[in-house]
């Protein structure tokens, strides 16, 4: 928790007053101690047995009276909701990162998800603020990658075509969708920064839901075995310092 603490004051102490945002963290060790909560958000791996085995779990220490949403940003919120005991209080809370500068959070019911869940996550998220602005909910039908993901991660996928093709390369495209399209990062520089491993993983997910234009390129298979991953390995498309 203390290196946690320590990446958030890098990231943000130049911004806040860190030590009111520190003051708020209370770190708990067991499932027990959470379930007085009205709302938890999961945002363990990306992987949905992970999820369900976690949901499932969790069934045994949260009442009816606990909000579990979810964090992810392409699963099942209904299969996770089928391994929990009170499936009408699950929902997708999917906020994009870094949250403390984008305002966007995805509000996803799952089949079983009741309209006061629904409500209640709606309504919380719309009193929230980031360190520059108020938190923006919008609600979205549960399929695979909502609305922003489904997008970007094809984003992502046809800037590879583009290199691969050989018409620019990497640095060349992130310019031209910055200086273009507006873009704050490139989709090279974002794909390092969300992590490569999980535009892959993402990117096979939507090959499944949609088809043939999600095909993960081979270059970006290849990246993910070979271990570069981005920014948490100190190389993908690009190098870093660790």
């Amino acid at each position: 928790m203390e290196k946690q603490k320590d990446t958030i004051k890098k990231n943000l102490g130049k911004k806040i007053d860190m030590d009111e945002i520190i003051n708020r963290i209370h770190p708990v060790e067991t499932y027990e101690e959470l379930a007085q909560c009205g709302l938890v958000i999961e945002a363990v791996f990306e992987k949905q047995e992970i999820k369900n085995d976690l949901f499932r779990e969790l069934s045994k220490y949260f009442g009816e009276d606990t909000i579990l949403a979810s964090n992810t940003s392409s699963l099942s919120i209904t299969e996770m909701a089928a391994n929990y005991k009170y499936p009408e209080n699950n929902i997708i809370i999917h906020f994009f990162n870094p949250p403390y500068t984008m305002p966007l959070v995805e509000i996803v019911p799952a089949l079983q998800t009741s309209d006061k869940t629904v409500e209640s996550a709606y309504n919380l998220i719309s009193g929230l603020r980031n360190h520059r602005e108020a938190m923006v909910p919008v609600k979205a039908k549960e399929r695979s990658g909502f609305i922003v993901n489904r997008i970007l991660i094809q984003l992502i996928n046809e800037a590879i075509k583009i290199v691969e093709e050989g018409i620019a390369d990497e640095k060349s495209v992130d310019i031209a969708m910055k200086k273009g399209a507006g873009f704050p990062m490139g989709p090279f520089e974002l794909g390092d920064y969300v992590g490569l491993d999980i535009v892959y993983d993402v990117l096979k997910s939507f090959n499944r839901a949609y088809g043939d234009a999600y095909i993960p390129p081979e270059r970006l298979k290849n990246m993910v075995i070979a271990g570069y991953l981005g920014r948490k390995t100190g190389k993908g498309f690009y190098e870093y310092n660790k």
